[in-house]
This record gives C-alpha cells, sequence and structure tokens, in this order.
C-alpha cells in the first residue's frame, strides 16, 4: 500500500409507478381521500401530471444500466459461460453475491464472469456510460473473496463513478467516447515476471514487501538494471522503531539468477536470495514501513530512489495537470516505445493508496495492469472510466471532474542505447495551462498574406507546486511536429516575462497563479514555405543561473493550423471564445454501409474552446436537398478542451432509407442549455460523407448470433490476431437464437468470408444440419479443429463469420444483421496466395508502408492526404500521372485519403 500525495437511493416511490403503470394497476394505486368528487377528480389530475413527470425522470435516471442479459452477451466474447449461468442469465454483483436481475432497472455497479475453465474473467459494466467492459483477462479467475488489494482499490473506484452516474444522468465518463476497436495500435504486455510480496520475495524482511517496492522491482528486473546500485541509506521504521540500513553500491544484481514467476518448488536457493535481496534493497530506498497488516511507502519516494539509488532517468505525472486524454496518450507511448510504468491511484478520504505496473494496452484504450501479486487478477482494465465530468449551471459554469487521482513514474535506465525522457515530460519543464478563458487571437485580424503580425493569448496558470520563473512566447511547427520558429515575448532580454511583471514576487509566479491579461507577441511569416503549419502558445523555463531551459508547449493550449501556398494563408482550424467543434478527420466505417443494417462509424470531434460544453451528438443524413433522411442521437459524451474526443458508434440503418452519397452533419447540445452546436468541416472546407448502399435481403430466422473462437484447450481466445503458429489448432463457432416462427430444417455451413475478396471459405461444420424450430431458446455450432495449412487465410486480413443455409436452391447467410459481426484475422500463419485474377485487381489498388515509404497504388489516382489521428493534415500530395505514388514518412498512425478519378476513399493505418 502507498499514501500518495494528493448512493445510489433507491427511489422506491418511483420504481412502484414504474411496475404499477407497467401492470396497468395505476388507477387502483392512486387513492385520494377528499369528500367530493370534484376534489377527486382535480388531486387525481394533479398526482397524474406528477406521476408523468417522475416517470419521465425515472426513465432517464436507468436508461444507461445495463441488464443482467446484455451483461451475459458482452461476456461471451472474453469468456466461456457455463450453461448453467446462461439459462439463469446469473450475474456476480459488486458485492460478490450471485444474483438474478431481470429487469433494465436492476442496479449494479459491474457484472463478474469468470472462465467455466478458470482461462479469465471479464468485468462489465453496469453502466454503459462507463464503457462496456472494464476489465478482462485471458489467465486466472477473479475471487471477489481474496482481492488483492490494488484490485479493491479500482473496484471500489469504478462503484464510486456508478454510483455518480446514477446520481447525476447528465454525467458522463471518458470511456463512452473512447471505444476504438478498428484500431490496430495495442501493445501486449511487456512484463513477464508475476512476482509477489511474501515467500520467497520477503525473506529478509519478515514483512510483506510492500506494493511500492514490488511494482518498481518488477520494473527493473524488466530492464535488468542497474548492474549495481550506489550510495547507501538507513532509516527507522515507526511502527516497532527497527533500524533497516542498506548499501547500495555494494549491491550486485543477480538477474540471471531472478526467475518470472516463483511457484513453491519451482526455484533453487540461490533464486529466492536474488529476488529477496533486490526486495530488501528496494525497500530500504523508500523508506518502507513494514508492518504485520501491511507495508508502506511514498510515491515521492519511489521517484528519489530510482533517480539516486538506481541509475534511472524518471520523472512523475498527475493524470490531474495533463487530463485524461492526454494522460493516457503518455502511457501509450511510454509503452509503444518499450517502457513499463509505474502507476499509483488514491482513493481519497485519508485511505491508503496502491502501486502497481502498467505494462500493455488493447485496441479499445484498456490497460493492462501488473499488480504485483502473484498474477492474480491481472489483466486489462479501464482508466477512462474512473474520469467522470461534466459541467454546468450547478457548478457556476465551470468544469467538475470526479477523476481519481493518479499518478504514474516513467523511468528510463540510464544506459547507453535508453533513451531519455521527454523534456516536456519531466517536473523541471515548466507546467502552464490555460483555464476554461483560454484565449488566443490575432489583433487587428488574423493575416491572409505572409506578414509580421501582433498575436495575443491570456487565462493561463502555474499547475506546478513551486513557483516558475521564465518567458513566454509563439512557436510554429510543421506538419510532423518539428520546430519552424520561436517568438518569445519582448521581455526574453530581461530575462523573460515574469521577471519584468511578476517583480514583487521575485520575478516569479506562484503556483496556482493566473495570468489573465494579454501577453503580446510579435510573429514573422515571410519565411514559410508552402505547407501545413501550426501556431501554438509555448513557454520556457529560466534558472536560477540565468540559464534558459527548452521551450515546450503549454497545456490545455488553443491554437491555429493553416496552410500557406504561394503568398497566401488558408486557417484550416482557429480557436474561439464561443462554443465551437470541428471534425479533426474523416469519418471511417468498419466494411460497407448497407441499408437494414447495423455499421460501426467512427468519428473524431475535436473541441476549438475551453468554455464548458458537454452534451448529446445529434447525427443527420442529409440528401443532396439537404433534408435530413435519418438520425441518430447519443448519450452524453464529455469533451476536453482544445483536444480530439473519439467516438465508435454503433447506428442502425432502416431498411427503407434509399442508397446514395449522404453528407453527413453532427449537431452537439448541452446538457445544461438549449444551445446547441453545429460541427463544422474538416480543416473547415471538407464535408463528411456516408455512402449508402442497398441491398435485397429475404425475410431472417435469426434472432440473435453470437461467434467465437476456442484455442485447442478449448478456451475463448480473441478473434483478432491470432497467432496460429503458437495455438497450433483454433476452433470457430457461434451461438444462434431462432425466431419463434422461424421455419427451416436443412444444411449449415460454418463459413469465413474474405472483407476483401468477399471469397467464401467453408470450415468443417458440427452439426451440420438444424431445425430452426428447435432453436429458440439457443443452439450452438462448431467448426472441426483447424490447422494453418488447412486454413489459407492471409496474414492481417479480416474475415466475417457467416452461418451459411441453402434455401430454395439460394445460398443465404442467416447471420442476422443486428447481430454483432465475428471479425477473424490471423497472424504467422504459412498460406501464400498465388495471385489470380482476383488478387492482381487487388494488388493493383492498395495501401502499404516499407522502410519510411508509405505506398499508393490505385487506377485513376489523383491525390493522396495524409492526417494525423488528431487531424492534422501531414501532407498533400498530388499525382501528375502514373497510378503509384511512394510518400516518405515518419512512423505512426495515420488516416489515409485516397482520391482518384472516380471518388475518394479514406483508410486508418499504423505504420512502424
Amino acid at each position: 500500500m502507498t499514501k500518495t500525495f494528493s448512493q445510489i437511493k433507491k427511489i422506491n416511490f418511483q420504481k412502484e409507478i414504474i411496475r404499477l403503470l407497467e401492470t396497468k394497476k395505476l388507477v387502483s394505486w392512486i387513492q385520494v381521500n377528499s369528500s367530493t368528487n370534484k376534489k377527486r377528480c382535480l388531486a387525481m389530475r394533479m398526482i397524474a401530471t406528477c406521476l408523468c413527470m417522475m416517470l419521465s425522470f425515472s426513465t432517464n435516471l436507468y436508461a444507461d444500466n445495463i441488464t443482467p442479459a446484455e451483461a451475459l452477451n458482452i461476456a461471451r466474447r472474453y469468456v466461456n459461460v457455463d450453461k448453467k449461468t446462461q439459462r439463469k442469465i446469473l450475474t456476480r454483483s459488486s458485492s460478490g453475491v450471485t444474483s438474478s436481475l431481470p429487469y433494465k432497472q436492476a442496479s449494479t455497479p459491474y457484472y463478474i464472469y469468470n472462465d467455466s475453465k478458470g482461462k479469465g474473467f471479464v468485468i462489465v459494466a453496469g453502466n454503459d456510460a462507463m464503457g462496456q467492459v472494464l476489465a478482462y483477462s485471458h489467465e486466472g479467475t477473479m475471487d471477489t473473496t481474496r482481492l488483492n488489494p490494488e484490485v479493491a482499490y479500482l473496484l471500489h473506484e469504478y462503484r464510486q463513478v456508478y454510483k455518480e452516474l446514477n446520481n447525476n444522468s447528465k454525467l458522463s465518463t471518458a470511456a463512452s467516447s473512447s471505444q476504438t476497436t478498428s484500431s490496430k495500435d495495442e501493445v501486449k504486455p511487456l512484463l513477464h515476471s508475476h512476482w509477489s510480496q511474501e515467500s520467497p520475495y520477503n525473506k529478509y524482511t519478515g514483512y510483506y514487501t510492500g506494493c511500492v517496492a514490488t511494482a518498481m522491482a518488477q520494473l527493473m528486473f524488466y530492464h535488468q538494471w542497474p548492474v549495481a546500485g550506489s550510495g547507501q541509506h538507513t532509516y527507522t521504521t515507526t511502527v516497532d522503531q527497527q533500524q533497516h540500513s542498506a548499501d547500495f553500491s555494494k549491491s550486485v544484481y543477480q538477474w540471471d539468477l531472478m526467475d518470472n514467476d516463483y511457484r513453491y518448488g519451482h526455484y533453487n536457493e540461490a533464486q529466492a536470495n536474488a529476488v529477496a535481496h533486490l526486495m530488501s534493497d528496494v525497500g530500504v530506498s523508500v523508506n518502507m514501513q513494514y508492518s504485520n497488516s501491511g507495508s508502506s511507502a511514498q510515491n515521492g519516494s519511489a521517484l528519489n530512489a530510482l533517480r539516486t539509488y538506481f541509475n534511472y532517468d524518471a520523472t512523475m505525472i498527475a493524470k490531474g495537470d495533463e487530463g485524461i486524454t492526454q494522460f493516457t496518450e503518455i502511457i501509450k507511448n511510454e509503452l509503444r516505445n518499450g517502457f513499463p510504468l509505474y502507476i499509483s491511484g488514491n482513493p481519497g478520504g485519508g485511505r491508503s493508496g496502491h502501486a502497481w505496473v502498467a505494462d500493455g494496452f488493447d485496441r479499445n484504450d484498456l490497460i493492462h495492469m501488473n499488480f504485483g501479486w502473484g498474477g492474480q487478477a491481472d489483466g486489462y482494465y479501464s482508466l477512462r472510466a474512473l474520469n467522470i465530468s461534466s459541467s454546468g449551471k450547478e457548478f457556476n459554469g465551470n468544469a467538475l471532474s470526479f477523476g481519481k487521482q493518479l499518478i504514474i513514474i516513467l523511468a528510463h535506465p540510464n544506459k547507453a542505447g535508453v533513451a531519455k525522457i521527454d523534456y516536456k515530460l519531466r517536473e523541471e519543464a515548466p507546467n502552464i495551462a490555460f483555464n476554461n478563458e483560454a484565449d488566443l487571437h490575432f489583433i487587428g485580424g488574423e493575416p491572409t498574406t505572409l506578414v509580421q503580425k501582433k498575436i495575443a493569448y491570456k487565462n493561463f496558470t502555474n499547475q506546478s507546486s513551486i513557483t516558475f520563473q521564465g518567458d513566454f512566447g509563439v512557436g510554429i511547427y510543421d506538419e510532423q511536429g518539428q520546430t519552424i520558429a520561436v517568438f518569445p515575448s519582448d521581455s526574453h532580454s530581461k530575462g523573460g516575462y515574469t521577471q519584468e511583471y511578476f517583480k514583487m514576487n521575485e520575478g516569479k509566479i506562484v503556483s496556482g497563479g493566473l495570468v489573465f491579461q494579454d501577453v503580446t507577441f510579435t510573429i514573422d511569416l515571410s519565411r514559410l514555405h508552402d505547407g501545413v503549419y501550426s501556431l501554438s502558445p509555448i513557454v520556457c523555463a529560466r534558472k536560477d543561473n540565468g540559464e534558459w531551459g527548452e521551450w515546450v508547449m503549454i497545456k490545455k493550449a488553443p491554437r491555429y493550423v493553416f496552410e500557406v501556398k504561394g503568398a497566401n494563408i488558408t486557417y484550416r482550424e482557429k480557436p474561439s471564445l464561443d462554443t465551437s467543434f470541428q471534425f479533426a478527420s474523416l469519418p471511417t466505417t468498419d466494411g460497407e454501409v448497407q441499408a437494414g443494417s447495423d455499421f460501426r462509424l467512427h468519428l473524431a470531434i475535436r473541441k476549438l474552446c475551453a468554455k464548458p460544453f458537454d452534451g448529446k451528438i445529434q447525427l443527420d443524413f442529409l440528401n443532396d436537398k439537404d433534408q435530413s433522411v435519418y438520425t441518430h442521437t447519443t448519450k452524453s459524451v464529455d469533451f476536453d478542451d482544445f483536444a480530439t474526443t473519439r467516438l465508435n458508434l454503433l447506428l442502425s440503418l432502416p431498411d427503407n432509407l434509399l442508397p446514395g452519397h449522404y453528407r453527413l452533419r453532427a449537431t452537439i447540445t448541452s446538457d445544461y442549455s438549449d444551445e446547441t452546436c453545429i460541427v463544422g468541416d474538416v480543416n473547415q472546407i471538407e464535408p463528411c460523407y456516408i455512402d449508402v448502399i442497398k441491398v435485397d435481403r429475404p425475410q431472417e430466422l435469426l434472432s440473435n448470433a453470437f461467434g467465437f473462437v476456442q484455442n485447442n484447450a478449448q478456451e475463448s481466445i480473441e478473434s483478432s490476431n491470432i497467432d496460429v503458429r503458437r495455438e497450433g489448432l483454433i476452433k470457430v463457432g457461434c451461438l444462434i437464437y431462432a425466431k419463434e416462427d422461424a421455419n427451416y430444417n436443412g444444411s449449415v455451413i460454418l463459413t469465413l468470408i474474405d472483407n476483401e475478396t468477399k471469397e467464401h471459405i467453408p470450415l468443417s461444420t458440427y452439426p451440420n444440419s438444424i431445425n430452426l424450430a428447435n432453436a429458440s431458446d439457443g443452439v450452438t455450432i462448431m467448426s472441426g479443429w483447424l490447422k494453418d495449412k488447412d486454413l489459407k487465410l492471409i496474414n492481417n486480413r479480416q474475415y466475417r463469420l457467416a452461418l451459411i443455409a441453402n434455401i430454395d436452391g439460394k445460398e443465404l447467410d442467416l447471420w442476422p444483421r443486428k447481430a454483432s459481426p465475428l471479425l477473424v484475422s490471423i497472424v504467422n500463419g504459412s498460406y501464400i496466395p498465388t495471385p489470380d485474377g482476383i488478387d492482381e485487381l487487388h494488388s493493383k489498388e492498395q495501401i502499404s508502408y516499407l522502410n519510411g515509404l508509405l505506398e499508393v497504388t490505385h487506377s485513376g489516382l489523383k491525390h493522396v492526404d495524409i492526417y494525423t489521428i488528431n487531424g492534422q493534415l501531414v501532407r498533400h500530395q498530388a499525382i501528375n500521372e502514373g497510378d503509384r505514388v511512394a510518400i516518405p514518412l515518419a512512423p505512426s498512425a495515420y488516416i489515409i485519403k485516397v482520391t482518384t478519378d472516380k471518388g475518394s476513399f479514406t483508410k486508418k493505418l499504423i505504420c512502424h
């Protein structure tokens, strides 16, 4: 445990109203004691009015709760749920009690499902504003009767979030808009160790090693660093007044003797001594307060020890300073670069905090946690679900965040070939951020040509716990993020802005100090060449000896994005004092958009102001007459200031929607007023479109279907990126439910359909014949064992599972349109397709990345636009002739827009 720095009240009256309305007994329930019919009539009308209002409120209150049946369907994607649980729709609630919750009004913070064979678990959110899944693992189980403190902390925080959401239906979490299942951006767990706190780890301490020491030790074991420590330290524990000391310079850590697991009987004395010696040294380095009830230390001590005694480049970052979007991105960037992180959370209220290791993330931004208890409950957990925020009249117009106190420690070994931590993330870097009245503007209007111009900004604060001295400026960056020019304040040569304007405080801005008046700068645009640039507020610290640090961007800052062409400037993004949003990139979808079907729509919306404004998004498909022919409204979405919010939305199109090229309009309505804001076009000039196609379909026979993949131990595994070399044998299957009036008795074939070529790959199927008249309660259909050499699947290509039946001489896919598709992809497969007519056609229309070059091949190619994931245009490449172009491009994630003589399309691409 660590000491870190920093109801749902049941509305029985409303529930009874709902129950009576549903059973049509409302009239008999209402009794009015009155002496006259007239008074009784009046009273009845008043009560009825109140009941309608209460009912409306109650409906909203429970609208986001996830039912047990819905939770079960979600859980099936991650674990094998035993048949008894499936039949009774039983779930384990937050108290660990198994219960049946039959109504939408059923209230539980989360549902915990363990795999029927002990091969993993999943925690499904009780409110979909928290996202669908809070945590999952494909190893071990979740035993709520013996949780380790770190998992107990996270579950407690999830319960607190659920409580807030149900107390106020206007609230939202960052998790509700963060699902990005189509992304290929993920990092598998970096740590292979599953260390714990008891024997043999505590051989030299006599007590639990403590979560701080265990987290640090696992990080150090991952890096196999240092060879030996430096310095020495002595301290006395408070509880028993025992003195502990260590001479780290005499400690040579025997990394080669340490093992990933120390299961009883699977290690020798030398291996035990090696890990116990490390744990003891780390404990001393952080002044570990050992006791029988638990061992605790400070996060600050961990930071100091990594730097002082163990030769690490280390820094600490708080979520509160960065915002959840940037905080999550910092974690992911570290993990992408191979650096696991120390992470700690504090529940507040005087209770002890907890520390563990974050060592991976999945495609949905869930972070993999290694809790340091021998692998118990290690898995992927949602940090975004812990961040509740909203804004409105009850908060005096200010944003209110219930985000929990989370910090991370970045640790890079100080050895040759290992990158240092980016200066902007270091504690010595300025921690300046704009507040919710942020203002960046040109004086006298925005320039449209390459001239000198004055620009000003204001309303920013010193977020650091210490004073700040230095200067402010404006930076211009190219499309790769490289600094092109820096324009400091006029006071730079005099010691900086703070030296001149904060003389009463020795030229320093105190912690929490606010600059609320314009700081003005003169910028020179005359030397800019053609290209796309961003203009951002920046800050630079000055040391006491007069030396200047590096210029870094101010946090939570407005910016301008503009294109220079010839001598003219065109603006692609402009900050605003009023409510303003725009699409950060073109929308993408998972496959074709068909009338009468569900589809996933991926949007990126950037907030261009600091004015608190969260709310629901209404999406309209507009025809060529600007008339709305389809509308979808999201739940409330939380938007960070001057940041891009990503949404993964499931839309359901009606059967009668005509095929067409529809413009997408997004309108955000504030949660706390009638104010609305239409989301602007990409780059302010490029509207978003959705192409809908029409497909004729017969009447559906199935009410639902759930697909899954099993390994050779018959354990459920993820259907994407299946390593067939490692798994050896796999099975593909589905659980189907027939409609009550379904009439089909015949053969069925499980089939994988290539999403690109539409080629059908039939699988051996058991049973291969079904009678849907007997399938309303569910029937499981499985493939036979599938080998890599027999599958003939192309690596990294998506295949959709279909259930093919022969009806009236035609092969038809029985998979219901409203059911989520199962998409299967493999890696390390041995199949190499021989080009034929179809393959040759597709080989001429492709996007690939190799050795720093993006290659685009397409007939009639006109130009290629490359955007960052945040929506900033990186490059515009025109093609004068030919059907192929190669563009130098740094490794990263991009959205590629390809325009041909027949139209355009977009594709997400991870370049590495």
